[in-house]
C-alpha cells in the first residue's frame, strides 16, 4: 500500500475555467484574477484581497506595507518553512525567535511577550497546521505595545477563532494556494488586508511599483502605454491561469475541510492513549483547517522508518528554522522537544477511512 502524505484534487470546474483562459488570448493578470480576489476577499470577510504569486512574496509584501527601519526586530516562530522568516530577512529585518505552546505547535503569547523591545517592529504570527493561534491575546498584546501583526495564513485556509474566518481578525493576512494546500490551484498566494490604502499599494507593490498594470491599461480597448513608477516594486503578481483554478476550488473548501475534520478525528480515536504517542489539543472557541494533521512520537525516527516501510508517506514539519545558518541560534526548548518527536501524517481528502484504520493499526503495533 502507497499513501501519500498529501494529494490535491482539481474539480472539473477548475479544469474547464483552466481551458477557457488558454483560449482567450489573456494569461496574465487579468479578470479572472479580479473575479478571484472579490470572491476569496467575500469567503475571507474583508474589503479586500490581492491575488500573488506565493505565500512568501504575500509575507514580503505585507511587512513591506509597514516600512520598518532596517535592523528592526520582527518576532517570529522558528517552527515554520523557511519562507516565513526569509520574508523577513528579504526586508532587512531581524527574526527574534519565540517558543512555541507545546500542546499546539503555535507561538507562545508570554515568551512573545518577553521578547518585546524597543527593536521589535512587527510580531509574524503562524497558525501551525492550520490550528488558529491565540489570536485574542497577540491582538492585545500588539495595541499595549503598538506593534503592528503580520499573520501567516498559509496553513489556514477556511480555519475559524471566535466564528470569524483567519484572514478577517486583523490588518495584513497571507495565504499560500500551493499544490497541497486546503485551496490548491497549483502554486499562487494573496492578502487579505482591511486598508484601502494597503490595498492600493499592494497592487502597485506586487507589479514592479507600476500603478497602472497591463490588464487596466487594455480596457478601454485600445492599449495604453503611460504609467508611473514611484517606488521600487516586484513581479510578484497573480495570473489567470492560477487564479481560474482557485476561483473553481474555492466552493469547495468548506466541503474539504469538513472531510479533513472527519479524517482528523478518526485518527485521533484510533491513537488514542497509544503508548509512545500524544496527540495536540484543541480548544472549542476555534476550527483547524487541519492542513496537517501532527502526533508526537518517542522514538519518533524508528516510527517513520516503519512507516515508510509499510508504504505510508509521513514528514516532519518542521526543522526548527533557526538552526539554519542565516538564522540566529536562540535557546526554545519547548520547539526543541516538539520538532524532535512530531510527525505528520498523510492528511487529504482523497484519504479513505480503511486507510486511516492501515496507518494507525502500524503505529498501534509498536515501533
Amino acid at each position: 500500500m502507497q499513501i501519500p502524505l498529501f494529494k490535491p484534487v482539481v474539480s472539473e470546474e477548475a479544469i474547464k475555467s483552466v481551458v477557457e483562459v488558454l483560449r482567450s488570448g489573456w494569461l496574465g493578470t487579468g479578470p479572472k484574477t479580479e473575479a478571484f480576489e472579490h470572491s476569496f476577499a467575500d469567503y475571507i470577510g474583508v474589503p479586500y484581497c490581492v491575488g500573488l504569486n506565493s505565500c512568501t512574496a504575500a509575507l514580503h509584501l505585507g511587512l513591506s506595507l509597514l516600512n520598518l527601519k532596517p535592523g528592526s526586530e520582527v518576532i517570529t516562530t522558528a517552527l515554520t518553512f523557511i519562507s516565513t522568516n526569509h520574508a523577513i530577512l528579504y526586508n532587512d529585518l531581524k527574526p527574534v525567535f519565540a517558543d512555541i505552546q507545546p500542546q499546539t505547535g503555535t507561538l507562545d503569547v508570554k515568551s512573545v511577550s518577553n521578547l518585546i523591545s524597543e527593536k521589535t517592529g512587527a510580531i509574524m504570527i503562524m497558525h501551525y497546521g492550520g490550528y488558529p493561534c491565540d489570536i485574542d491575546e497577540f491582538y492585545a498584546l500588539s495595541r499595549q505595545h503598538k506593534i503592528p501583526i503580520i499573520e501567516d495564513c498559509a496553513h489556514a485556509c477556511g480555519a475559524i477563532y471566535k466564528g470569524n474566518r483567519i484572514g478577517s481578525h486583523g490588518n495584513i493576512h497571507a495565504f499560500s494556494f500551493h499544490a497541497v494546500k486546503n485551496l490548491p490551484a497549483g502554486d499562487g498566494g494573496a492578502l487579505t488586508v482591511k486598508s484601502q490604502e494597503h490595498y492600493l499599494r499592494l497592487k502597485r507593490l506586487r507589479w514592479l511599483g507600476i500603478d497602472r498594470d497591463t490588464f487596466q491599461r487594455n480596457r478601454p480597448g485600445a492599449y495604453e502605454w503611460e504609467y508611473d513608477v514611484n517606488e521600487i516594486g516586484f513581479k510578484y503578481q497573480m495570473n489567470d491561469i492560477h487564479a481560474a483554478i482557485a476561483f473553481s476550488q474555492l466552493p469547495y473548501v468548506e466541503q474539504q475541510n469538513a472531510r479533513r475534520a472527519q479524517i482528523a478525528s478518526l485518527y485521533a480515536s484510533r491513537l488514542a492513549n497509544v503508548p509512545g504517542v500524544s496527540l495536540l489539543k484543541y480548544q472549542n472557541d476555534r476550527k483547524s483547517s487541519f492542513h496537517l494533521f501532527c502526533i508526537l512520537a518517542q522514538k519518533r525516527d524508528d516510527l517513520v522508518k516503519k512507516l515508510r516501510e509499510n508504504g505510508v508517506a509521513v514528514s516532519v514539519h518542521y526543522r526548527r528554522n533557526d538552526m539554519y545558518p542565516m538564522y540566529e541560534k536562540q535557546e526554545l526548548p519547548n520547539t526543541e522537544l516538539f520538532w524532535k518527536s512530531v510527525i505528520s501524517l498523510p492528511m487529504h481528502i482523497t484519504l479513505t477511512d480503511e486507510q486511516v484504520d492501515y496507518i494507525t493499526d502500524i503505529i498501534r503495533g509498536g515501533w
